[in-house]
């Protein structure tokens, strides 16, 4: 240590106090008692520094060994050549960004409804086989043809509230109603999209009147118009009597008051209007026709048609058109698409109001588009943490060169790791979720800049050096004071890097395809950043250096010594930093020997932990659905009002259900997860099914009777008691039989041969539907001319809305139906093995129940990795203890924080669960990192130490978290609750962390940190080798 006395085997440090001897490292045992600083003096404080730390002989190493080693001759090269290699990495960079552009490497996956699903689960496995085998049905002549099914995922729905709590159902509100709807109906392509009515055979020469006006929209309730050019037609949304409209209200009033005219009509009126007498809501409910023209069912190309739904609808690439087009003009709202920031706000935040009435509307294609449109725009912002990013560069290191190449090697972050996304890993799918990235990328990588280029300053020589004899000695000087800033930061940064990319690779731990490929590409960005720093990065230093005027006043004059809080500071007072003159002395300050403020910070944040610890754990799955609009959206008012302020949900509310027997599994065959709407696989059949034996039959018979009275008591499923909503159970075999009687052909429909059950059940498939129109083609599952599967379907109790935690008990319940089933002793001798419950709703359900998996499963991996990681950087294991317990505090702080705001475990706070065990680390890997090293400088004591690290990081730690802070605030003003959620969760985290390392972790080693060779990781090894060694000698 400078200044000190050596003596014979020992070292002796001068403090103010006195002198006191270390026992030198080689001659103490692992486990031998280490002697404290404050035992050096009575009362003073610990040793002290001498000199401002630099690299100093941070990277010796015998002269022969360096120049063999490859970093020595990389740096050789740097310094000898700045400009060429400056160039030549600049050049191979824009190469290959111009390869990802030109390639379209760079492209937005088209969204699909598969995206979030999870292949993997039975549930996603039995309605992709049940798909595809009705995909493959030989389709009867009356569905042959364009658009005569229901589509499945284009209803628009229409919401109505009046304004002053008066009764909505007047004659000027129904009319101005009517008119309303009439825009959906009157748009000239209506009659492309629409259902064509059953008893139309030629929909082209009857134009609109083909369509089918749906009788669940509150204007065909009270008006029944007889075609759509009734409902068009001028005099079409007449101003009704007083009369007619009180005698439909009332019918409907009278209707809610039984369980069966609640499920018919209590979509239509608020939850209130029992007590109140009438109601203040209404809504319609519209739907379309499917398949669409060129397509053979609505599983053909499905994504297709719903892009052409979407553009009959609004439009499917965030811009205004169609339906939603003529909405946004006859309400007059203003579509902000020309603003400087186009659609900002979304012109779905205004407030719609007509004849006293508040109108909302909401639609799935509608939806999607909204959500493209919403992404682009919050997308806009990253504009301000650039610039943000980037002012904090030019501040920071005082030199616009720098500042400019630093921030255009961040961003080149971006397509460079599309290249190896796309192009290595081969994984295609890429949305707007890893755009999220560019946000974690600003903040880490202006961290490792200042990581290296602070390095750079801690090696300038002192003012007073003299200057170099020639060019070559000069060169010499830049080539040994990079070697060591690149040594310096190759380990610092590597091990914040490796940390990090490991959080995110643990999101891929998520069964979620879309985070876990999100996790994989953050990975792959933070490791291809760290590529650039440690080769764009040290040419530029040097060129900055020596063309731009970069200069560091702050680190040229460093001759002067500078002491201890206790020792006189030789140096003008001007030339010490806010570290030196308030962090060091504040965190060092004493009463009678005990470091109070260190101390008081350690109890405190430890108690704060606690706490939320205490409120981390406490965190549950969503009890509503998720919520990805704002509060005031027209979409997201209208979808919280459908759930929370009526009786019931319309029909297509509620969860539908199929029950299949025949269909035995699915092959997957060649199927890509990350191409999701594609190739999902081939369904594959029961062989040992056959339907015309009697028991089959009648096995079917009883479980259409049985499923509309079985219980279901869960939350899920109230007001009802039963799983099948009343009235809503469409099962074909009572309906075959009935026909077979009517018919004339038997009565006895056990009794007919094989071939002729056969025959007969093709002609009723082919002659009859349903009540509503439908055919019974899926239900009656032929393919190929030979019957593969029957099913029947109903419209279970439980809501398509209903929150995580009602969901998973109704699905309980419905596996115990199919067990019911299963025990019938008609399938004793009828193969039952096959049957299967199928509904879009449990994929959902499994991947909600994915982000509950993915979020502990990341945990579970990322704190191991980061421990890990911890104690090699380190070499210390005391250390590395203190640092994942301080990562500990601040990751479920940060969860507290969520708990405490209220918000469940949804998915914004599933990925950044993940997220800020790579943000958290990071500080505490850069502090404890350079604590450790301190001792290849001479600073074997735990004071010394704790002033070197400080000195030599905590000032790039604070860069550090303004930048990540900067560029996490500018996704406050995003419109999407999402970007919202990971702006409050990377602020806090960032805050957090910062707080935690320079005053949790950083007290705890100023107060016990480790000493000398106390628990460092080899002597601990060695230690026990002697041991094991001697023992085994004896």
């Amino acid at each position: 240590m400078s200044d000190g006395k050596e003596s014979e085997g020992s070292t002796t440090v001068e403090t103010k106090a006195g002198e006191y001897e270390i026992v030198p490292r080689n001659e103490r045992a692992f486990d031998s008692p280490v002697p404290s600083p404050a035992a050096a003096t009575s009362g003073g404080p610990k040793p002290i520094l001498k000199k401002r730390p630099s690299l100093g002989d941070y990277a010796d190493m015998d002269d022969d060994m360096k120049a063999k080693s490859i970093t020595w001759k990389l740096t050789g090269y740097m310094a000898r050549k700045p400009v060429s290699s400056f160039s030549c990495c600049c050049g191979f960079i824009i190469v290959l960004v111009v390869i990802v552009v030109a390639s379209g490497l760079a492209g937005i996956t088209t969204p699909s409804t598969y995206d979030w699903t999870i292949a993997s689960t039975e549930e996603s496995k039995n309605l992709d086989a049940y798909d595809d085998a009705t995909d493959q049905v030989d389709l009867p002549a009356n569905l042959q043809g364009t658009r005569r099914e229901r589509a499945n995922m284009a209803d628009v729905w229409y919401l109505y509230k009046s304004d002053d709590g008066t009764e909505i159902f007047t004659p000027a509100r129904l009319q101005e109603i009517c008119v309303i709807e009439r825009i959906l109906i009157a748009n000239e392509d209506f009659m492309n999209f629409c259902k064509i009515r059953p008893e139309v055979d030629d929909w082209e020469p009857l134009g609109v009147d083909s369509c089918e006006i749906p009788d669940s929209s509150v204007v065909q309730i009270f008006y029944n118009f007889t075609l759509p050019s009734d409902f068009i037609a001028d005099d079409g949304c007449r101003l009704l009597s007083d009369a007619e409209v009180r005698a439909k209200a009332d019918e409907l009033y009278a209707a809610v008051e039984t369980e069966e005219g609640i499920a018919a009509f209590g979509y239509l009126l608020d939850k209130d209007t029992l007590e109140r007498g009438y109601s203040t809501r209404t809504q319609s409910q519209w739907y379309l026709g499917g398949p669409l023209e060129g397509y053979n069912t609505q599983l053909d190309d499905s994504s297709d048609q719903f892009a052409d739904y979407q553009n009959f609808l609004a439009a499917d690439d965030g811009s205004v058109g169609g339906v939603e087009k003529e909405l946004f003009e006859y309400f007059d709202i203003d579509s902000n698409e020309d603003n400087f920031f186009p659609y900002y706000p979304s012109p779905y935040r205004s407030d719609v109001e007509e004849e006293g009435m508040e109108i909302l509307w909401t639609s799935i294609p509608m939806r999607e588009n909204e959500f493209v449109r919403l992404v682009e725009a919050d997308l806009f912002f990253s504009i301000f943490s650039i610039i943000f990013v980037f002012g904090w560069i030019r501040f920071h290191l005082g030199n616009t060169f720098m500042a400019i190449i630093g921030i255009l090697q961040i961003v080149a972050s971006i397509p460079l790791t599309l290249l190896v996304y796309r192009g290595i890993y081969q994984i295609p799918f890429f949305q707007q979720l890893h755009a999220l990235t560019l946000f974690i990328i600003l903040g880490v990588g202006a961290d490792d800049i200042f990581v290296f280029v602070d390095g750079w300053k801690q090696g300038a020589p002192p003012a007073d050096t003299p200057p170099p004899e020639d060019e070559e000695a000069a060169t010499e000087a830049i080539h040994e004071r990079l070697y060591r800033t690149y040594v310096h930061t190759r380990e610092a940064v590597f091990n914040t890097s490796f940390t990090t990319a490991f959080a995110f690779i643990a999101t891929g731990a998520s069964p979620l395809m879309p985070i876990s490929t999100f996790g994989y590409f953050a990975a792959t960005c933070i490791v291809i950043n760290y590529v650039l720093v440690m080769t764009l990065t040290p040419p530029t230093v040097i060129v900055a250096e020596k063309h731009f005027g970069m200069a560091w006043p702050c680190c040229k004059k460093t001759g002067a010594d500078v002491e201890s809080s206790e020792g006189s500071a030789e140096s003008d007072e001007d030339e010490e930093t806010i570290v030196d003159k308030y962090y060091i002395p504040l965190m060092k300050s004493e009463i009678k020997g005990v470091p109070v403020f260190s101390v008081t910070c350690i109890v405190t944040l430890f108690a704060v932990a606690i706490f939320l610890l205490t409120r981390g754990l406490m965190l549950e799955p969503p009890e509503e659905q998720e919520q990805w609009f704002p509060p005031d959206h027209i979409m997201q008012r209208a979808e919280n009002s459908a759930v929370d302020d009526y009786i019931s949900g319309g029909e297509d509310t509620y969860t539908h259900i199929d029950v299949t027997i025949g269909v035995s599994g699915i092959d997957r065959g060649n199927f890509n997860v990350y191409i999701p709407a594609d190739n999902r696989g081939d369904a594959e059949f029961d062989e040992n099914f056959n339907f015309y034996e009697e028991q089959c039959q009648r096995m079917l018979l009883r479980a259409c009777d049985d499923i509309q009275t079985f219980s279901c008591t869960e939350d899920g499923c109230a007001p009802l008691t039963t799983l099948a909503r009343p009235d809503t159970t469409e099962c074909f075999i009572g309906h075959f039989h009935q026909w077979l009687a009517d018919e004339g052909i038997t009565t006895d429909p056990y009794s007919l041969s094989e071939a002729d059950f056969y025959a007969q059940l093709t002609t009723f498939r082919e002659t009859q539907t349903k009540e509503d129109g439908e055919s019974w083609a899926y239900d009656i599952g032929i393919i190929d001319g030979v019957l593969k599967f029957v099913s029947f379907s109903f419209t279970s109790s439980m809501e398509m809305l209903a929150p995580y935690d009602e969901k998973g008990p109704v699905l309980d319940r419905m596996e115990d139906f199919l067990d019911h089933v299963k025990s019938y002793e008609e399938c004793d001798v009828c193969s039952c093995g096959s049957i299967m419950q199928t509904s879009g709703i449990w994929t959902w359900y499994r991947s909600e129940e994915g982000l509950l998996i993915g979020f502990y499963n990341g945990l579970a991996i990322s704190f191991p990795v980061a421990f890990i990681v911890l104690l090699f950087s380190t070499g210390n294991i005391l250390l590395a203890l203190y640092a994942i317990m301080t990562v500990f505090f601040i990751v479920f702080g940060v969860l507290g924080f969520v708990q405490l705001l209220g918000w469940p475990i949804g998915v914004s706070e599933s990925v950044a669960g993940i997220i800020i065990v790579g943000f958290s680390v990071d500080y505490t890997v850069h502090l404890g990192h350079m604590y450790m090293q301190g001792d290849k400088h001479d600073f074997f004591e735990r004071a010394a130490r704790f002033e070197y690290a400080s000195k030599t990081m905590v000032a790039t730690v604070v860069a550090g978290a303004v930048t990540t802070l900067g560029a996490g605030v500018f996704l406050f003003p995003a419109q999407l609750i999402f970007f919202v959620k990971m702006a409050i969760l990377i602020c806090t985290t960032i805050i957090l962390s910062w707080i935690y390392s320079l005053f949790f972790f950083m007290g705890l080693l100023y107060v016990a940190g480790p000493q000398y060779d106390s628990f460092k990781v080899m002597p601990a090894f060695k230690w026990c080798y002697e041991k094991i060694k001697g023992d085994k000698a004896d």
